[in-house]
């Protein structure tokens, strides 16, 4: 799934200013991971601070992310905003259908 997505990415993406990220969300020691998908026009680190601060976040994300998934996601960062959106719904849609546990845009839980 992710080297599927890389591959699609790396084909035929404009660049731009614009990332797909990916945060590690857990609720509690005892609960399952999940993963919440989202796009940005800030850095990936500064959406992740401004979600964890409450400043436009995604409840989720406020409340139970733990960290970012790099490496997964370099590849998605200063892309287009047409190509950010697209991609955003594909990844949180094959994670959903890898039964990953995902959020983001498809269920638009926030960007």
């Amino acid at each position: 799934m992710c080297a599927q997505t890389a591959r699609t990415c790396e084909a035929g993406v404009s660049a731009g200013s614009h990332s797909v990220y990916l945060v590690l969300m857990c609720r509690n020691e005892t609960s399952n991971f999940k993963v919440y998908v989202g796009m940005t026009g800030l850095t990936p680190e500064d959406r992740f601070h401004n979600h964890k601060r409450g400043h436009k976040a995604s409840r989720a994300v406020k409340n139970h992310g733990v960290r970012f998934m790099r490496p997964f996601f370099d590849h998605l960062e200063r892309i287009s905003y047409e190509d950010a959106k697209r991609l955003e719904g594909e990844l949180a849609e094959s994670l959903r259908r890898a039964d990953t546990k995902s959020k983001g845009d498809t269920e638009r839980v926030g960007a």
